[in-house]
């Protein structure tokens, strides 16, 4: 890490010490951290900080005031400290030092479907592998953290199915990585008051709960009692002062009350931290007309969200559509990439390879990142001249690195 670096870090974690010492009296020096950020990546949520901490009446002003209230303090200060310095300081020189260096783009983040069985999911998981059952060692799980961290890589997600049949192994690997977050997407049916413990004492687990329906909806699609139970692990996560979210899939059927102020307000009520969107696709990659939105009514839905994440205390991040902020399609290792249940390596999280040749038992990240398919899929190789401006999937339903150059250029 280069001088100048080390001593924005530092500056970074003395004013977040001082914060979390005191946050009612110095809450106002996040200021100060935000600007010791470089480049323009955040700079809309840079300023949005900015505005919160000195205006009453925004949004988000109590909002910032609730997480240093309502989640335990440890958490908050691991959180803050592995997102700010490891990811966005440290992280971010060697990923462009190893980019440099070996030609390729390096991710911030990584996605892992440690098992592709279990789960309450309806059709449209990523990275769903229907044919037989796979499920990661926790060897080799705890292999692609040490060898992100080389790369410069500080966040991973656990996806796929169920992630929490492997809870035990997970929380191991998120213990043996304090400087490193962790987001587990899980239906919730699973987790409970000692797990929510476990999680809150390793203090870098971020807990994502799947939930896209009222109670009629989500009893109809996954049994009688489903939506209870899901609520009741929102209370569990609350109750242990967890930064916890929900991930809401649009499909059809979701679509306007997962993009409704009552939605908002309710999950406000929950102590839910955050809000993630995505759209629900049918498994294997093939699009559904009663499943997938047609594109007007997801621009509208897309126009809904924007709209309610300015005025309700409550962040949201669109998947596929809010890429356009950062500079467009963040697949193929230029924001993430995916690890199947098998150990297949895929640029994107949505459509899996034909070429399975990139498998994490087979060879490294960086020789994933570097081999051809990722190259292609960014438009790094020959052939491809411009950048994909939001996820495409939608659109070109279809979407293989193999293919990608001559499909998604013309």
């Amino acid at each position: 890490m280069t001088t100048a670096g080390k001593q924005r870090a530092e500056a970074v974690r003395e004013i977040l010490c001082s914060v979390l010492r005191d946050p009612d009296r110095n809450l106002q020096k996040l200021r100060r951290a935000a600007e010791l950020f470089r480049g323009r990546e955040f700079s809309a949520q840079r300023q949005l900080l900015r505005c919160a901490l000195e205006d009453p009446s925004h949004p988000y002003y109590g909002y910032l005031r609730r997480l240093f209230s309502d989640i335990d303090l440890d958490v908050v200060a691991r959180l803050l400290e592995n997102f700010c310095v490891n990811d966005q300081m440290i992280g971010r020189e060697i990923r462009e030092s190893v980019g440099r260096e070996f030609g390729c783009r390096v991710p911030r983040a990584v996605f892992m479907d440690p098992s592709s069985s279990g789960g309450l999911l309806c059709a449209g998981s990523p990275g769903v592998l229907p044919e037989r059952e796979y499920r990661l060692t926790e060897e080799t799980m705890e292999s692609v953290v040490r060898q992100g961290k080389v790369l410069g890589i500080y966040i991973y997600a656990f996806t796929g199915r169920e992630p929490l049949h492997c809870a035990q192994s997970l929380i191991r690997i998120c213990e043996a990585h304090p400087d490193c977050l962790f987001l587990i997407f899980t239906d919730g049916i699973l987790i409970d008051w000692l797990l929510a413990e476990k999680m809150r004492r390793a203090g870098n687990v971020i807990p994502v709960v799947r939930f896209c329906g009222g109670e009629e909806e989500t009893d109809r699609r996954h049994g009688a009692g489903t939506y209870r139970r899901v609520r009741q692990a929102l209370e569990i996560l609350r109750g242990k002062e967890l930064f916890f979210g929900i991930s809401c899939k649009l499909a059809e059927n979701t679509l306007l009350y997962g993009t409704s102020s009552d939605f908002y307000e309710d999950l406000i009520r929950q102590g839910v931290c955050f809000l993630w969107y995505s759209m629900q696709v049918p498994d294997g990659g093939t699009v559904s007309d009663s499943v997938l939105p047609d594109l007007s009514r997801r621009a509208e839905a897309y126009q809904r969200i924007r709209r309610l994440r300015a005025v309700k205390p409550l962040p949201a991040l669109d998947f596929q559509n809010d890429t356009r902020f950062f500079g467009g399609c963040q697949a193929g290792g230029r924001g993430y990439l995916h690890i199947g249940a098998d150990g297949g390596i895929d640029p994107c999280c949505y459509v899996r390879s034909e070429d399975r040749s990139a498998n994490i038992y087979r060879m490294t990240l960086l020789e994933a990142l570097r081999s051809p398919a990722f190259r292609a899929y960014r438009g790094e190789a020959p052939g491809r001249a411009r950048e994909i401006p939001s996820c495409p999937f939608p659109e070109h339903h279809v979407f293989l690195p193999e293919r990608d150059s001559r499909e998604i250029s013309s």
